[in-house]
């Protein structure tokens, strides 16, 4: 009487994912220095606030497509490497201070800090001592001549994630 429609067809882009994943790796160090060019070593944190470039869509982007890759290795769960992940954090950190109204690029620094948290303890270290991420942060969210922003409550949850997840793990291995 009517046709059966199969309830799913033959997916034939799957074979073609382990070859697009490779070839995306090949692109990952291209698409670091891009997010990190003009955003290198800060001198000192005055002058972190003089920068009034916009971020721009392009950069955002990049970052999108970054997450994406780490991402997709952690769904295949294979080990990740970042070339220049040291310098990728610390100019994601400039960064963050400069664009501290945007709530798109913190949201994905939020996510960026969430999967060094777990993934590279040693980079999150490096980011903690060598960056001084957490000093930074508290100045910045003490400072009385900075109004509210977006990167206020974002200081908050990243601080609570990485304390959280550190407690948690404290627990487990009791």
């Amino acid at each position: 009487q009517g046709m059966i429609t199969p309830i799913s067809s033959q997916n034939n882009m799957y074979p073609l994912f382990g070859q697009t994943l490779s070839k995306f790796a090949e692109y990952i160090p291209n698409i670091i220095d891009e997010i990190i060019d003009e955003y290198k070593e800060r001198k000192n944190d005055d002058d972190i606030y003089d920068s009034k470039k916009p971020l721009g869509l392009y950069k955002l982007n990049l970052i999108e497509l970054l997450i994406l890759y780490i991402d997709l290795l952690k769904m295949r769960n294979d080990n990740f490497i970042i070339p220049n992940i040291n310098k990728l954090s610390s100019s994601l950190l400039n960064m963050i201070f400069i664009h501290n109204k945007n709530n798109i690029f913190i949201s994905k620094f939020n996510k960026y800090i969430n999967i060094i948290n777990v993934y590279c303890i040693n980079n999150l270290k490096y980011l903690s001592v060598e960056c001084k991420m957490i000093n930074r942060f508290m100045s910045f969210y003490n400072n009385q001549n900075i109004v509210h922003c977006a990167l206020h409550a974002y200081i908050i949850q990243i601080l609570h994630d990485i304390y959280s997840y550190h407690k948690e793990l404290q627990i487990i291995y009791q």
